[in-house]
């Protein structure tokens, strides 16, 4: 994409000439691909809850392993793919935007397909809620503060959730 400046320094940006068959083609490959999310999504949960039953681990934990790192695997391509090409703006914001949209639209759509009335467990509100709360402030904190995220950040941040997946495996 070209970027040009206009007289009064406000920003132009030359289109890309595109034709149909472009157009057709993107629009097929992203379908294709929403459907590959979908399917695989269907099978990695499918597979988790029958992992979690015959190895006698709890849902719980296979939630918040494979299933929960296999439903951000096209978050985390996405954002090694932008990091690559030099694009850190895209990576942050395809992070917080999936984060976002997990917390806002996927309980709204839970809530309303359970009838209004969607059941938190104790332990989410004792511990799960408090962690995830830790996570937000070790993420936010330093980088509103240094303008920028840190490898400690990322090192401290993964024992954390270590350290998290090991007490829920305990209690």
């Amino acid at each position: 994409m070209n970027i040009r400046y206009s007289k009064d320094g406000e920003e132009e940006r030359e289109r890309r000439q595109t034709n149909s068959r472009d157009i057709a083609i993107n629009v097929t490959k992203f379908i294709g691909g929403a459907a590959a999310i979908v399917f695989g999504s269907n099978l990695i949960v499918d597979n988790a809850q029958v992992i979690a039953s015959t190895l006698g681990v709890s849902e719980a934990v296979i939630g918040l392993t494979v299933v929960a790192i296999g439903t951000s695997l096209p978050e985390i391509v996405t954002s090694i793919a932008a990091i690559v090409k030099k694009q850190n703006a895209l990576s942050i914001g395809n992070i917080i935007g999936a984060n976002i949209l997990d917390a806002t639209l996927i309980l709204s759509t839970g809530a309303f397909i359970s009838g209004g009335n969607l059941t938190v467990s104790p332990s989410t509100v004792r511990i799960d809620l408090p962690v995830s709360l830790l996570f937000m402030v070790m993420a936010v904190l330093p980088t509103a503060i240094g303008k920028r995220i840190y490898r400690w950040q990322g090192i401290l941040m993964a024992g954390v959730y270590a350290a998290y997946l090991v007490f829920v495996t305990m209690f």
